[in-house]
């Protein structure tokens, strides 16, 4: 990688850094909840499913926090240039076609990007989110609690995992706490902006201006699948979000993580896979909505079959209003 290459990849990497510190959260643990099917395959092929954002509601998620809090606040900052509120208006418009940087040996390509979702939550046993995520109208089914830190180290070794041949695989991987307060999504956006002036007032020529911008401006994605209406709060969604260049994804269940391919609704919907080691298992909670007198005891048998012996379970009460 040549020099200019390498410390374009370094102010990519300390953005990301820095966006990333808004969403940061100090919980050990997090919890997926899952359909009864979604469970059994999760356990059996030892892997997450990450959703395509553009096959879930993770998309309207998005334009949320560019309509209401980002454009609004790109548009009212007072910068010492002028010109640089509509200069990033500019830049912000290729971000709604999924357009990303990618470091590559040799250069920067802009490519189409990729953006795959995994949500979890930092609350074990919740009401709102068994009736969510479970896909019955029962209410039926499992969460299971994982290790942070070893989920996110399963996730990065899986994607340095590539053949000699493969160099062109280049994925972000990011994780955060979702925010849900719009004085908080207004004030993160005021402070990025703050320090924009900064960094370009560093740069000795406009060249190297427009390169920063560009990169800087790009966060803004990132940033935005971070951000949900207050509306949804009750969630407490922690997410993991891969941004991956699409040159580099395939269906070769070889390499990992992979893509693949189901029908949601008639429609053609597709997943990042993910391995995983079966020591980020912490625990895994029974819907307690799930009324059949054996439920404990059948967990215990599938996850003892399949080498998840010391995994806890719990089976809570559904809650009540008082």
């Amino acid at each position: 990688m040549n020099e200019h290459v390498a410390f374009l990849k370094l102010v990519h990497e300390a953005f990301n850094k820095h966006v990333l510190e808004y969403f940061s959260d100090d919980s050990q643990s997090v919890t997926h909840y899952t359909s009864p099917n979604g469970f059994i395959s999760i356990i059996s092929n030892q892997e997450l499913w990450f959703g395509n954002i553009k096959n879930v509601n993770d998309i309207t998620e998005i334009d949320y926090a560019f309509r209401k809090i980002i454009y609004p606040c790109v548009r009212k900052f007072k910068f010492q240039d002028t010109t640089l509120n509509d200069r990033i208006i500019t830049l912000l418009a290729p971000l709604r076609k999924r357009e990303f940087s990618f470091p590559y040996s040799d250069e920067i390509k802009l490519n189409k990007a990729s953006i795959f979702v995994l949500s979890t939550c930092l609350k074990a046993d919740s009401t709102m989110l068994w009736e969510l995520y479970c896909k019955n109208s029962n209410k039926e089914g499992y969460s299971i609690t994982l290790d942070k830190e070893c989920l996110v180290d399963s996730i990065i070794s899986c994607s340095q995992t590539k053949p000699k041949e493969d160099a062109k695989a280049i994925h972000y991987i990011l994780r955060g706490k979702v925010v849900y307060d719009e004085q908080k999504q207004n004030e993160i956006v005021n402070d990025y902006l703050g320090i924009l002036e900064y960094n370009l007032e560093k740069q000795s020529t406009d060249k190297a201006k427009q390169e920063i911008l560009n990169i800087y401006v790009q966060k803004f994605l990132i940033m935005a699948l971070f951000m949900k209406d207050s509306d949804f709060d009750k969630e407490q969604e922690y997410r993991f979000v891969v941004v991956a260049d699409d040159e580099a994804l395939d269906c070769n269940t070889e390499k990992k993580p992979y893509l693949l391919f189901n029908s949601n609704n008639g429609a053609i919907v597709s997943r990042l896979v993910f391995p995983f080691e079966k020591s980020i298992i912490q625990s895994v909670n029974i819907s307690p909505y799930i009324t059949a007198p054996q439920a404990e005891e059948f967990a215990r048998y599938f996850l003892d079959k399949n080498s998840l012996n010391s995994v806890k379970i719990i089976q809570g009460t559904p809650k009540m209003r008082r």
